[in-house]
């Protein structure tokens, strides 16, 4: 099948032939999911006469991320027809998103039984489960019945630990992946990296900087990011800036963000002006981390009025101010108060 091709189109031409084979239409159910059709999607999978696991869960991934993918599911049971490792990385996703947090519980349960959570692809996803409900234990114990872990395996776990602020775990599953053979990924590189920002370790970053030079990674804008915000935390500004000026092409929001944080934390709101500036030049929308950072350099140096000029600025954008934000707000009123 073309997948340029409107899926519409393709249909037709399947119906004009007379076109019965299964696998094409499990194809098209997903087309259709690709071209957010999903009314499309659900018709044609009521057309095939003897849907198969692959059919199932075409299905269910076309309408992950809401509740229709777990009734789905339940239908397949029904069926009858027991799922596959796509099928439970497709749900468990779900589950992570809705929140279905006992739903997931039993699809573990489930998956145990049919001996395919220890599959690298459910895993994963089980990993990632596990992780976004901050249950970092089970998430490892996930890791460790997986027999063949693969990159993506090993990414979960780290970026599920640097999420949750278990720094050094992070740092630490990061150097068992090398030593296990297991090849880097962006998500790999930018979790250590975030882990090692999060602890200051300037060192770490520095390594995982030649690392990601060595395996390519350092273009990557979600590495890039990282990198900067390592950097930045560690207090060496003029190596984020660096990083941030070889990237500055592909370099999105939460880059600009990590430097103009770096230069907060340093005091240096002049530096944040000039990149906010820039920013908006190349037609950027701040957000409210964007103004945290400049809210942030102010209050560090006292400067009452042209936070209230930057609150106003705030407005003008709609931007939603957080509790860091308020925060600022405080400091800054305190601050103007006892002057």
């Amino acid at each position: 099948m073309n997948h340029s091709l409107d899926p519409r189109i393709a249909h037709a031409q399947a119906i004009k032939a007379a076109y019965t084979d299964r696998s094409f239409y499990n194809n098209l159910i997903t087309h259709y999911s690709n071209s957010n059709l999903l009314s499309y999607s659900l018709r044609i999978f009521h057309q095939i006469p003897s849907p198969n696991v692959v059919s199932w869960t075409a299905l269910i991934s076309a309408h992950a991320n809401t509740f229709l993918s777990l009734q789905h599911f339940i239908s397949m049971l029904r069926h009858p027809t027991l799922p596959n490792q796509r099928a439970f990385a497709s749900l468990f996703k779900t589950c992570t998103s809705l929140p279905c947090f006992y739903f997931g519980l039993s699809l573990h349960s489930l998956a145990l039984k049919l001996s395919i959570s220890n599959q690298p692809f459910s895993g994963s996803a089980l990993i990632n489960f596990y992780s976004k409900y901050r249950l970092l234990d089970e998430a490892r114990k996930v890791l460790d019945e997986i027999p063949l872990r693969d990159e993506v395996c090993y990414s979960a776990v780290i970026v599920g630990l640097a999420q949750n602020s278990r720094s050094i775990d992070a740092l630490s599953m990061f150097a068992d992946m090398k030593a296990s053979n297991v090849a880097s990924t962006m998500y790999s590189v930018s979790g250590a990296l975030r882990a090692a920002a999060e602890v200051a370790a300037s060192e770490q970053c520095r390594i995982l900087h030649a690392h990601a030079v060595v395996t390519g990674l350092d273009t990557n804008v979600v590495v890039g990011s990282a990198l900067v915000d390592g950097y930045g935390k560690a207090g060496f500004v003029l190596d984020a800036r660096q990083v941030f000026d070889e990237n500055l092409p592909r370099m999105n929001i939460v880059g600009w963000n990590a430097l103009m944080a770096g230069y907060a934390q340093q005091g240096d709101h002049n530096s944040i002006l000039e990149l906010f500036n820039s920013m908006e030049a190349r037609g950027l929308v701040p957000d409210e981390y964007s103004f945290l950072a400049v809210l942030t350099s102010f209050c560090n140096a006292s400067l009452a009025v042209e936070t209230e000029q930057w609150l106003t600025r705030m407005k003008e954008w709609d931007v939603l101010m957080t509790a860091a934000v308020r925060f600022c707000m405080g400091t800054t009123t305190y601050s103007k108060a006892i002057a």
